[in-house]
């Protein structure tokens, strides 16, 4: 999906939330914002371009001119430690509902907006979880798709998110494999940016004893999934695959705009915007389990 208006101060928010990371000086974060707003897509003059690749830009201009190339890195420590501190709450939640299979859905797809729920409550952040799951529903037809095609699946490509959010997907995985022999191949992003999961990330949340863990090999900070730009091999790992779950906006946003023609992907995120809402018909912040072939 290309970039919108609505993206422009979007992109703007996060770059500027990014460049106070990396500098408290005044004058340095003037700097880098006047550099960002060069970039053609945020001036309103080249829109054939995902949010993602904006974003890879807005990066590259960051660590370019302080050294930082991972300005995130303590947030996606915080939400990870928070998470993982409750995965076995989490686990019991998915274990003692009617169909852990699809709370296990659910929780993944809440996990998407992790970083807006996680606080000093872990207790109450238990509780929010388990409510919005109990009350979340599901595109039912969508989603009897998606629980048919993982039956039959032997492999499944998860192309992984955030930080937070990861946890929950571990969780996901793990409860598939407790119920259907099917390998399950994690990417991760080549390079950190925004609060996107990393190897790092990956190895620290245990993700690796549940799925084999790749890097997507593509070459800068890109917030995102360009199979062009991915590794020979994850290129093809993604053909002989049986399923592609994609996870976030930003892998929608790039991965839509694929054109293999043939492979099965579910896509899970939520509605964080007015344009999600629009393309995918519904309200603010609600689960969408979107099905396309790529």
């Amino acid at each position: 999906m290309q970039i919108f208006p609505d993206c422009i101060p979007c992109i703007l928010q996060v770059s500027f939330s990014a460049i106070r990371r990396v500098t408290e000086d005044l004058d340095e974060q003037k700097g880098l914002l006047k550099e960002v707003l060069k970039i053609p897509p945020l001036k309103g003059e080249q829109w054939n371009v995902t949010s993602s690749e904006v974003v890879e830009r807005v990066f590259e201009i960051i660590s370019t001119h302080s050294g930082n190339k991972d300005p995130y890195r303590a947030d996606k420590k915080r939400l990870n430690e928070s998470l993982l501190e409750l995965y076995q709450e989490f686990r019991d939640l998915v274990h003692s509902s009617d169909d852990p299979c699809l709370t296990a859905v659910k929780l993944s797809i809440l996990g998407n907006s992790m970083d807006a729920m996680v606080n000093d409550n872990p207790v109450e952040l238990v509780q929010v979880l388990q409510q919005k799951a109990r009350n979340m529903s599901l595109p039912q037809d969508t989603y009897a798709e998606l629980e048919k095609t993982l039956k039959s699946a032997n492999t499944v490509i998860v192309f992984g998110d955030n930080a937070g959010e990861i946890v929950l997907d571990k969780l996901f995985i793990e409860t598939l494999r407790e119920r259907y022999s099917i390998d399950f191949i994690y990417v991760v992003r080549n390079e950190p940016t925004l609060t996107d999961v990393t190897h790092d990330d990956a190895r620290a949340v245990g993700m690796d004893e549940v799925a084999t863990v790749i890097e997507n090999g593509i070459v800068g900070p890109l917030p995102g999934t360009i199979l062009e730009r991915c590794s020979p091999q994850i290129r093809r790992l993604v053909k002989d695959a049986d399923l592609i779950v994609s996870k976030g906006g930003g892998n929608f946003d790039t991965l839509s705009e694929a054109t293999i023609g043939y492979k099965p992907c579910f896509f899970l995120l939520t509605s964080k915007c007015r344009v999600y809402c629009s393309q995918f018909s519904t309200s603010m912040n609600q689960p969408i389990v979107h099905h396309m072939l790529l």
